[in-house]
C-alpha cells in the first residue's frame, strides 16, 4: 500500500540537494491517495521522471510539478516541467531504448518507466505543454484501501 503523496515528498527531499538552486519542486496530490503498487518500482519510476525533468531544465530556473489523482480505479500521475520540451523526433518516433536526444543520455530512463507501467497494465503518454515544457502522464491500475 503506497501513500502516493508521502512517496513523492520523500523523493523531493532526497533529490532537492542534487538540483540547482533555481529548480522548484511542486507537489499537487489528492490527500490520502493510496494504491497497491510495487514500492521500489514506483519510487524508481518517479525518480527517473524527476531527474529527467531536472536534466531538461539544466541550469535554468524552472519548476518540476508532480500531480496525482485517482479516477475510478486508476492512478493518474503527471510529471511536468518548464524545460524546452520533448524533441519532435521523440514525440513522432516514440520511446525507444538507447535512443537519447540529450548529451550523455543513455535513452534508458523513459524506456524503463514505460516497461514498468506496461507490466502493471497501465499506459504512458508524453507530450509538450502549450506554454512550453514537457509532461509525462501515467495511468496505472490503482487498488486502494477500499478496493
Amino acid at each position: 500500500d503506497v501513500d502516493i503523496a508521502r512517496q513523492v515528498g520523500e523523493l523531493f527531499r532526497l533529490v532537492r540537494y542534487q538540483l540547482p538552486e533555481g529548480i522548484l519542486l511542486e507537489q499537487r496530490i489528492t490527500e490520502a491517495l493510496h494504491c497497491f503498487l510495487p514500492p521500489a518500482g514506483f519510487r524508481q519510476l518517479l525518480l527517473n521522471l524527476i531527474m529527467n525533468s531536472a536534466q531538461a531544465l539544466a541550469k535554468q530556473a524552472g519548476t518540476i510539478r508532480v500531480s496525482a489523482e485517482r479516477r475510478d480505479a486508476r492512478l493518474i500521475l503527471t510529471v511536468c516541467d518548464d524545460g524546452p520540451g520533448f524533441p519532435v523526433e521523440l514525440l513522432e518516433g516514440g520511446i525507444r531504448p538507447f535512443a537519447s536526444w540529450r548529451q550523455n543520455g543513455t535513452g534508458l530512463g523513459l524506456s524503463m518507466v514505460r516497461r514498468f507501467v506496461h507490466e502493471l497494465g497501465g499506459d504512458l503518454d508524453i507530450g509538450n505543454l502549450p506554454q512550453g515544457g514537457a509532461c509525462v502522464t501515467l495511468r496505472l491500475p490503482c487498488r486502494g484501501q477500499h478496493g
